[in-house]
């Protein structure tokens, strides 16, 4: 807990420390920062990467494995020279070499090697490798090093997605929504381990997500036509990397913001490396001090503790605790609109990767989860809950005949535990896609339910310029036990000046949750599985250090049995939801260099639901959509990021009220569901970062403003009373978002 006076002489320390850089600078001897260089090593006749070859050391140090994508990735203490060759079983060893690593800087390199004939009588072996896989399953990598001086006050991994084509996120709340898809249509994977509860403050659609970003090493990101290793949900995918190893020795990070103050502590040596991390925000404190009538009080901490063994190069295993706790209070003097929510999770799992042989490698993980929720909502609705989950992945990968890589695994989960519901309201579903309404609800018990999973999937390369990604995923329904099929296939092709050409079609699945929603009233998706299918075309192409990319895409979702309503005259009109369909169209440009990355995305797009009769816009629909990012490296000590970010208004249903003549009451009456559009929304963020470096210890100081030109971005309307002569008459109240909100923070390195 931060006392006003500390806070006052922290912020007082940041600023001296910006604007006295000079002096500083002086005063104290500096310690370069670490350094770091990426070796793309690549098949000489074919430029294809070369899989798992070493980096063996001339100068004394340890070496180091490539990866599946062929890269060597190598961080020392720097200014330094690294020395040494590299070697493949099936490759012709390179000379020796010297890299020079620069403080602070990650240089990056090419090395071609020739491939070696090895002859077994009658029998010849060269090096193949499954070229375009990646392309072919339509990833985009966010690492945390490129992304890491952009505006972000919360620590939050989730802030980074906004970033990308494809991608839309609301003003206040982190959440983010795929390709015209809902929240809960994306898969999330924390290494290895699937998340269902991803933000701190879910009733404001997530304060932030539940670990911070500095935890995080890169993140994958599949937007649509995911391969058939990930399902269980319609829309796209995000796998996100942990940290796993640095530098030797013992070392920590402090900080603190306007919202929040963490602290992350790390071990690293050549076996093995242990991490603890601690946040906690007090945003309810900043919110209760400069808030007015409304009550808001969203308070949340989290923890991870991480170890990684590394008995060899090829052999992994990671044990991870995550510990996830949230508050929230919310009241504006509308008794509909009161929140009361507490929730505490807890994740432990473990992750292994063992590689066999040479092209035969196994994965796996084991988890335990534990949820606790209490929330309370508005006078009638409350939702209290107690539920486990344990279960296991495993996949084995083995390459056939050089061109294929093979893999085949399943998954099994279990849920289990207590539930208490109370609700105004209940429309459900049933499995034959029947509509009942009750006026009110209260239900509770035990709860059991088991899903399992089987896949296999191939990516095969016919010749060098082609890669194919095909699979099919069985899933067993875990309410009517119903067995799902679900083929998929993906394909990226090269054309010549570096221009890849990318398709993929599939068929994916998603089991329905039991869920009340804020408003009190609970919709209960049917009893029977959601579908989709996915259609996507798309082009890239490189020119010089800057990379376009153009993706159409086409998502047809069916079995939907969601429900939505309206208000007419006082009375609820219910629309039932059976089938949707996302469109749209993305542009992405990108480059990247040792002084400044950026990045484009522009969407055009459009996600309805409806049925057969109706067709309604849905909640996060944005016709436009456009985002730029800059992150400036001024010189070591300095760096600057900057976003911007525009879309078309949000979908909202128009009210209005009418007086009863016979009572004198007040009616309410809404328009056609998501019929009206809020305005436009923009918001430009900047960060200017400063480090300083002394004998064993760094420190960062930085200043950043969200949305600096303070533009008024309209998130919802509502309704209140207020009395005039005669009597209390309605009117509408209009609910902006952040304003514009300074902030300093301090980062203390070791």
């Amino acid at each position: 807990m931060h006392s006003p006076r500390l806070t006052s002489v922290l912020t007082f320390v940041a600023f001296g420390c910006v604007l006295g850089t000079a002096g500083t600078a002086v005063a104290h001897a500096s310690v370069p920062k670490p350094g770091s260089f990426e070796l793309a090593v690549v098949d000489a006749e074919t430029g294809e990467p070369v899989p798992f070859a070493n980096f063996v050391r001339t100068d004394g140090s340890p070496g180091t494995l490539a990866g599946a994508d062929g890269l060597l990735r190598v961080s020392v203490p720097a200014p330094a020279t690294c020395r040494g060759f590299v070697s493949h079983v099936s490759y012709e060893s390179s000379a020796e070499f010297e890299i020079e690593i620069a403080a602070g800087e990650t240089a990056r390199f090419r090395l071609a090697l020739r491939p070696a004939v090895h002859e077994i009588p009658s029998v010849e072996i060269r090096a193949k490798h499954l070229p375009l896989s990646r392309e072919a399953a339509g990833a985009r990598t966010v690492k945390a090093e490129d992304v890491s001086s952009l505006p972000n006050p919360a620590d939050d991994v989730f802030r980074m997605m906004r970033h990308l084509p494809g991608v839309s996120t609301d003003d206040v709340g982190g959440e983010f929504y795929v390709r015209g898809g809902s929240m809960d249509e994306t898969l999330v994977r924390i290494d290895g381990l699937e998340v269902r509860h991803l933000f701190h403050g879910r009733e404001f659609r997530g304060v932030t997500g539940i670990l911070p970003f500095s935890v995080v090493d890169q993140m994958d990101v599949y937007t649509g036509g995911f391969p058939a290793s990930y399902g269980g949900r319609l829309s796209g995918v995000i796998d996100l990397d942990l940290r796993s190893d640095g530098e030797p020795g013992l070392h920590g990070l402090a900080g603190a913001d306007g919202v929040s103050a963490r602290v992350l502590t790390e071990y690293n040596s050549e076996p093995a490396s242990v991490l603890l991390s601690v946040r906690e925000g007090y945003l309810d404190r900043v919110l209760t001090a400069v808030q007015g009538e409304a009550v808001i009080q969203p308070a949340y901490r989290d923890l991870l503790l991480r170890s990684v063994w590394r008995p060899n190069a090829v052999r992994t295993l990671s044990l991870n605790y995550l510990r996830s706790e949230d508050h929230l209070l919310y009241d504006d003097g509308v008794p509909t609109h009161y929140i009361d929510t507490d929730y505490l999770d807890h994740y432990l799992w473990a992750s292994g990767r063992i590689l066999l042989s040479r092209g035969f490698s196994l994965r796996g993980t084991a988890y335990g989860a534990w949820s606790h929720q209490d929330r309370v909502i508005d006078a009638y609705g409350r939702d209290d809950r107690d539920s486990n989950r344990a279960g296991g992945r495993v996949e084995v990968s083995f390459s056939a005949r050089d061109r294929h890589l093979v893999t085949i695994g399943g998954q099994l989960d279990r849920e289990w535990g207590s539930y208490s519901l109370l609700s105004r309201e209940i429309v459900s579903a049933t499995a034959d896609g029947d509509v009942r309404t009750t006026s009110l609800y209260e239900d509770g018990g035990p709860f059991d339910r088991t899903q399992l999973a089987l896949f296999a999937q191939n990516e095969w390369s016919p010749f060098s310029r082609l890669g194919l990604n095909l699979g099919f995923r069985a899933s067993r329904d875990a309410f009517a036990g119903t067995l799902r099929i679900d083929p998929r296939l993906s394909a990226a092709l090269q054309l010549d000046g570096d221009v890849t050409v990318r398709g993929a079609w599939g068929r994916y699945d998603q089991d329905p949750e039991l869920k009340l929603d804020p408003t009190g009233t609970q919709a209960v998706p049917g009893q029977r599985a959601a579908r989709a299918r996915h259609i996507i075309l798309g082009v890239e192409k490189a020119i010089g250090s800057v990379r376009v990319g153009l993706d159409v895409y086409d998502k047809d979702l069916r079995q939907l049995d969601e429900i939505i309503s309206r208000t007419i005259n006082g009375e609820i009109e219910h629309h039932e939801i059976t089938r949707g369909r996302a469109r749209g169209l993305e542009i992405f440009v990108q480059r990247g260099s040792n002084s400044s990355n950026w990045w484009l995305a522009y969407s055009l797009g459009r996600s309805q639901w409806g049925n057969e009769e109706r067709t309604f816009i849905r909640d996060f629909d944005r016709l436009h959509s456009f985002s730029l990012a800059n992150t400036f490296r001024i010189s070591s000590d300095w760096d600057v990021g900057m976003s911007y970010t525009f879309h078309s208004g949000t979908p909202y249903t128009e009210q209005s009220w009418a007086q009863q003549i016979e009572t004198g009451e007040w009616a309410l009456s809404e328009g056609f569901p998501n019929g009206s559009r809020l305005p436009a929304y923009q918001r430009f963020d900047a960060r200017i970062r400063r480090h300083f470096r002394f004998d064993r210890w760094e420190m960062s100081v930085y200043a950043e403003a969200l949305n600096l030109t303070n533009h008024d971005n309209v998130i919802w309307y509502s309704w209140g009373f207020r009395d005039v002569e005669g009597g209390r008459v309605p009117h509408r109240v209009t609910r902006t978002g952040m304003p514009s909100v300074p902030s300093v923070g301090l980062e203390v390195r070791f």
